[in-house]
């Protein structure tokens, strides 16, 4: 996907191409989908514990050695579910997201899954990333249940936790790593032809 700005000089236009990656990040609600994101684009501002659902999908966009990604923060909440292939069909990679303290979100991992693909027919990157690992005394899903879900659909897994960062950049690593990087960044300049014939 990518989108164009330009810079209007005399006699001349210049137009520089930016490449960005859609990311779609899923999963089920509560499992700390927009707190990853924040992580990501806020990391100095205090974790926020306050649970606010996502209503339908927001976007953020964040930059990671030279290439750009658009997160696609989607709704969690069953009745939303009928909006989140929307966007999905200019996906490209997705971030499946459970909580390692709800058996339940590990299990709607599945359900998010074939929601995706049944929009998405492209073999596009998927990690499976395992959110609040810092609260060890209340995990329900080990991360060998989780790593053995991932390599049994041959994805990549992540253990992270957003209130932390812990690991949070193995994510951007990944997708660094699976996604075609960006072409060089060129400004092409297209001739611009005043019209010399004058009116009146």
């Amino acid at each position: 996907i990518s989108i164009f700005r330009s810079i209007l000089k005399i006699d001349m236009i210049q137009v520089t191409i930016y490449i960005m990656s859609n990311i779609t990040i899923i999963g089920h609600y509560f499992v700390g989908k927009t707190a990853i994101i924040r992580a990501f684009t806020n990391p100095d501002l205090p974790f926020d514990l306050k649970y606010e659902p996502t209503l339908g999908t927001s976007m953020s966009k964040i930059e990671y050695q030279g290439s750009t990604y658009l997160l696609w923060d989607t709704a969690g909440q069953e009745k939303y579910a009928s909006l989140a292939p929307t966007y999905f069909r200019n996906s490209n990679a997705a971030i499946i997201v459970y909580d390692v303290t709800s058996r339940q979100s590990f299990e709607a991992a599945e359900t998010w899954l074939s929601r995706y693909l049944d929009i998405v027919k492209v073999d596009n990157p998927i990690i499976i990333a395992a959110n609040k690992i810092d609260l060890t005394e209340d995990v329900q899903v080990t991360a060998e249940e989780g790593r053995a879900y991932a390599e049994s659909h041959n994805f990549s897994f992540v253990e992270v936790s957003a209130k932390t960062g812990e690991h949070l950049e193995d994510i951007l690593k990944i997708l660094h790593e699976k996604l075609p990087p960006p072409p060089p960044k060129k400004e092409k300049p297209i001739e611009f032809h005043q019209n010399d014939n004058h009116c009146c």
